[in-house]
């Protein structure tokens, strides 16, 4: 089965491919001014900063606490780029819900001013469920539910009677989430106003438990040892050798494990966890060897083998498929990254992946593949994946190879000249472009050459949407289509000043 191909090859002038992405190590920074109700800066005062980033994948969010310094001022640094949502929070001080930023990787630093407004108080309990003795050190976060992606964030713990108090919340419906050692995370809901006695809500925690079980091979009676048991993507130790295993923290409803074994096919099994009810006697028994999924990656370029790469396969579960999740558009430069965002970490809680590399001859097997149809993609490390292509796996059986083609010749630059109103060539340093497909993106610092030329890396083929930006002048967007054989493209912008 032949592959479309798409690849790239690794370049220098562009620091960070797709909408989130940066190196891991890299920051982006905004500077924020905090005024309060009066327009007087916010001075030497702790605050609480909640960010918000829609993402390809889902959506990616965080929380710090930060000091204003004598002018009202502080800066907060996070490793996403896209449009930031913000709110912050001071203790009696008030709220404020920031206008959305745009952060990207080369582009100077934004100071963005926050006026905060009146906020509303909560008060609260945390109590066992069933039991309602109080949960002392509770960890408790609140904010503003439905409403807005930027609405701040605020964090306290409960007191020795299990009570706590929060106070500046963004008025109208809120979100309390409580969680604590040894205890299932839990929400509650309630409404705020500004003025009035403090809203009041009740948080109850029911207590984790432990689940033990044996895995047998198919005779049912044998045990497997070795074995390991998955809980939402979290992998026990092996199996001892009586075949058994144990789940510690398990909150009580379904609980689904997934179970694999060297010679067995992959099983998937859901436990009724009952609440205040331990598991000692969960049985699982799996089945003969699975499939087999195998194919070869060569190289489009120079029509031999490709080594090393990354074949990534994925299970399809029986009804929606991604969750929000789509394999054909992941990086394995971002797969880390993206760990982090909901919509895989959804996906891949209840489903179970494998990834093998080619060997020197490009060829790879992933064997014990459970039956049932699965996807199969090839993650580059230096570029977009190819695939993904879908397979039927049959227990005992080699489904049909598979072949991906990598092309390593890598699309061609978008180049051009930077005009004035009157044609002429602009002095620009620190100009910043942002260069979009259907799917996926790329940005950076705009690389201008001693004849006046910019460069921009184009990192796949085909239509593309470019904007240029830079200081002082307004934002400019061209459709341009990239050639995949490597030819560049030519592309001049006419910048006009902002008035």
């Amino acid at each position: 089965m032949g592959m479309v191909s798409r690849g790239w090859c690794c370049y220098l002038l562009v620091a960070l491919v797709g909408a989130s992405a940066v190196g891991q190590d890299d920051e982006l920074t905004v500077n924020v001014k905090v005024l309060q109700t009066d327009g007087q800066p916010l001075a030497d005062t702790d605050v609480s900063v909640s960010i918000h980033v829609r993402e390809p994948y889902g959506h990616a969010r965080t929380s710090r606490a930060v000091t204003t310094d004598a002018n009202g001022q502080f800066e907060v640094a996070w490793t996403r780029q896209g449009v930031w949502r913000m709110g912050v929070a001071a203790d009696t001080a008030g709220w404020a819900e920031l206008a959305p930023v745009d952060v990207r990787q080369g582009a100077p630093m934004p100071l963005v001013t926050a006026t905060l407004q009146p906020g509303a108080d909560l008060f609260g309990w945390v109590r066992v469920k069933g039991e309602e003795l109080p949960i002392a050190g509770a960890r408790v976060r609140c904010g503003a539910f439905g409403r807005s992606f930027g609405a701040p964030q605020l964090r306290t713990a409960t007191d020795q009677d299990g009570t706590f108090i929060l106070s500046s919340l963004m008025p109208g419906e809120v979100k309390a989430v409580a969680s604590a050692d040894g205890f299932a995370s839990a929400n509650a809901y309630t409404s705020v106003t500004v003025g009035d006695a403090p809203g009041e809500i009740v948080i109850e925690l029911a207590r984790t438990l432990t689940v033990q079980g044996t895995v047998l091979g198919p005779d049912g009676t044998t045990p497997i040892a070795g074995a390991v048991v998955s809980r939402n993507g979290i992998m026990t130790e092996p199996t001892d050798a009586m075949g058994r295993f144990m789940l510690h923290d398990v909150r009580p409803g379904d609980l689904r494990l997934t179970t694999m074994a060297e010679g067995h096919a992959p099983l998937t099994t859901t436990v009724d966890v009952a609440e205040g009810v331990e598991v000692e006697d969960v049985r699982i028994v799996l089945e003969h060897v699975g499939g087999t999924v195998s194919g070869v990656v060569t190289d489009g370029n120079a029509g031999g083998p490709a080594a090393g790469e990354t074949v990534f396969l994925v299970p399809v579960p029986a009804g929606d498929w991604s969750y929000g999740f789509d394999v054909q558009h992941v990086d394995a430069r971002e797969l880390e990254q993206m760990l982090d965002t909901p919509s895989w970490r959804h996906y891949c809680r209840w489903n179970w992946s494998r990834a093998v590399r080619s060997d020197a001859e490009g060829r790879f097997s992933i064997e014990n593949v459970a039956p049932g149809v699965c996807r199969v993609a090839v993650m580059r490390e230096s570029g977009p994946d190819l695939g993904p292509c879908e397979v039927v796996v049959v227990e005992g059986e080699a489904a049909a190879p598979i072949g991906f083609m990598i092309r390593l010749r890598p699309p061609g630059h978008i180049t051009g000249r930077l005009l004035d109103a009157d044609g002429q060539p602009l002095e620009l340093d620190g100009a910043h472009y942002e260069l979009r497909w259907e799917r996926g993106s790329g940005s950076g610092r705009v690389e201008i050459c001693e004849t006046g030329r910019y460069y921009v890396r184009a990192l796949q083929a085909g239509r593309a949407r470019l904007t240029i930006s830079a200081v002082g002048y307004e934002r400019v967007t061209q459709d341009v289509d990239v050639d995949p054989a490597g030819q560049d493209a030519d592309l001049d912008f006419v910048l006009v000043p902002v008035e």
